[in-house]
């Protein structure tokens, strides 16, 4: 559950950043579209087209709209003039060609005549120019003033006439070009670029270049506006050697479209502030305009949210798994870590379940044999006590020695029958923690030699010697213990070493001063021991044979006497007294049980 639980972790955290990622993705394709169709080159003019695709106006003006190459001638309406003015319009303007001296009075007679305003302002003009050029500006500019105030006059080229007539007032008077330059542009014609660079105005031919690369675009573009209905969609074309997207988009004016134009570094230049908007760090945009890709900044790594809206596309693409996933690798890490210590902890308390269910079932064990041997041990001296005491009491023991030989079954039995049950009543009391011990000041000594001499006719029972060896003189005459526990320890060790010693076998207790490592004065500690010839203890059971209720051998077989709780009680004893027991075997060559104990 743990494991399944970290991959629903991972896997919520990679849902979160698809989720987010797709709204990004949304919001960014609208913003972006909306852009596309809002903004506006700056390169060239703004461009209208009706729904049939043709050339409305530029930079929202229908005649700037009109190419120089396009200037269409204007036919006059010759026939409202009389004939007699065709004969003076006719002779004016050859005179004027000719360079004749009387070209002014023929411009004049033939305004005179009152014609039609198409050839009253050429006339007009003509007589202007011809003022300027005898340097009679005060002839020329009325003239021209009234040429320049007429914005329909124009020339049977499809030159406007109000415009040169400004122009030639700008060269005579001097000033601002002002006027005449815009003139110039909102009028397109051959003689714009004259004028423009006659005026001089960065400002005026900047404006001039972007209408002149407004309408070349539109050229170009013209052939994708044929089919009907105009695409709606951001499309490309190729224009100026390189790749333009191109946008429609309906304006408030009826059947007109403006057109937007861009090149993919300009897109992408303000498209980053909309992709990048909100996006997470772990991610990456990709921009896609018209079926082309003008932003991939994916780097690798799965598609995370796409959308697509007016044939703009943007796509968010997980770049930085590292990033996203930092979070639910820390939870991993703590999770698996307390999965990991979990785990070891179960298997920790298995083991220790199984070990301490074993150790059950040996104790369990032990203490059957401890039952078994306690039946046994105290079923066979009151066997012994009882057939005594029954053969005294039928009167069949008539010979007073027998008699007293009997009653000294029955005493040792006894005292055999009460060591036994005060050993284990003292391992009742150590296994309950009730053990209490009163040290006193005790004559060691005497202790170890009275209770050699109690456990002689024990030993003598079973054909064994016991031996005292001489008390070392180092031994002080007092030790501060627990004399009856002293006791019980001594005879305990001497009762087991008479119990493993064969018939006519002996056991030695010594009591001597000992030092304990090279800091430790002689005669620091208490050094008593208890020897015998019995067969010995295998070097693998030295440390058991402490355990509580370990016997050598099967309770079937029965090798030796005893419950299994001797050692025991002499090593907790020992061990009261702030010492150690330590013994000393071999297999054939006997046992040594040392005691070793620091005055007190």
């Amino acid at each position: 559950m743990g494991i399944w639980s970290l991959r629903q972790d991972r896997m919520l955290a990679e849902m979160a950043a698809r989720q987010r990622c797709q709204n990004l993705a949304e919001s960014g394709a609208r913003a972006i579209a909306a852009d596309l169709s809002a903004r506006r080159r700056s390169s060239f003019s703004s461009i209208l087209i009706d729904d049939a695709g043709n050339l409305a106006a530029v930079d929202g003006s229908r005649d700037r709209a009109n190419s120089i190459d396009e200037v269409a001638p204007r036919v006059w309406p010759a026939g409202k003039l009389s004939e007699a003015q065709k004969i003076q319009w006719e002779e004016a303007r050859r005179s004027e060609f000719e360079q004749k001296d009387d070209a002014i009075g023929r411009w004049r007679k033939f305004m005179e005549s009152a014609p039609p305003p198409p050839f009253l302002a050429q006339a007009r003009y003509d007589l202007a120019l011809l003022y300027a050029g005898k340097s009679n500006s005060a002839g020329a500019l009325p003239l021209l003033r009234e040429v320049a105030g007429d914005g329909r006059a124009s020339t049977e080229s499809g030159l406007p006439l109000f415009v040169l007539a400004q122009y030639q007032e700008w060269r005579l008077t001097g000033g601002e070009a002002e006027a005449v330059c815009s003139n110039a542009i909102e009028y397109p014609s051959l003689i714009t670029p004259v004028i423009l660079e006659a005026g001089g105005s960065r400002k005026w031919q900047g404006i001039w270049n972007r209408d002149e690369a407004a309408r070349e675009f539109y050229q170009r573009l013209r052939p994708q506006l044929t089919r009907a209905p105009l695409p709606q969609n951001p499309f490309w074309i190729e224009w100026d050697g390189a790749d333009w997207v191109v946008c429609l988009s309906s304006t408030t004016a009826s059947n007109q479209f403006s057109v937007a134009a861009f090149s993919p570094a300009e897109i992408a230049s303000f498209a980053i502030d909309e992709l990048y908007a909100g996006l997470p760090a772990y991610a990456r945009a990709g921009l896609a305009v018209g079926g082309r890709t003008v932003l991939d900044e994916r780097q690798s790594g799965a598609l995370l949210g796409s959308f697509s809206f007016d044939d703009v596309t943007v796509s968010e693409y997980l770049a930085r798994p590292r990033v996203l996933y930092a979070d639910a690798r820390r939870r991993t890490a703590w999770f698996a870590g307390l999965i990991v210590v979990s785990a070891a902890a179960a298997l920790v308390g298995f083991v220790s379940a199984y070990r301490g269910f074993q150790e059950q079932v040996r104790l369990s064990e032990m203490k059957s044999n401890f039952v078994a041997s306690v039946s046994h041990e105290l079923r066979a001296p009151i066997a012994s006590m009882r057939l005594l005491a029954e053969g005294l009491q039928r009167g069949k023991i008539s010979e007073e020695a027998k008699r007293m030989e009997y009653f000294g079954f029955l005493v040792q039995e006894s005292r055999r029958l009460s060591s036994l049950i005060e050993n284990i009543l003292d391992f009742s009391r150590i296994e309950q923690g009730r053990k209490r011990y009163e040290f006193e000041a005790v004559d060691i000594g005497a202790l170890v030699r009275q209770t050699v001499q109690s456990m002689r006719p024990n030993g003598a029972e079973r054909q064994v010697e016991v031996e005292l060896r001489p008390v070392d003189a180092a031994v002080p005459e007092s030790l501060v213990c627990d004399g009856p526990a002293m006791q019980q320890t001594l005879i305990n060790l001497i009762d087991n070493a008479i119990k493993h010693s064969p018939a006519g076998g002996k056991v030695t207790v010594g009591l001597e001063a000992a030092r304990h490592g090279a800091s430790q004065a002689a005669g620091s500690l208490l050094r008593l021991w208890v020897e015998d010839q019995g067969p010995g203890i295998p070097a693998e059971e030295h440390g058991r044979i402490f355990e509580r209720f370990y016997r050598r051998g099967s309770e079937l077989r029965r090798e030796t006497q005893g419950i299994g709780i001797g050692l025991t009680i002499v090593q907790h004893i020992v061990e009261a007294h702030g010492g150690w027991v330590a013994v000393r075997s071999a297999v054939g060559q006997g046992s040594r049980f040392t005691i070793e104990m620091p005055w007190k």
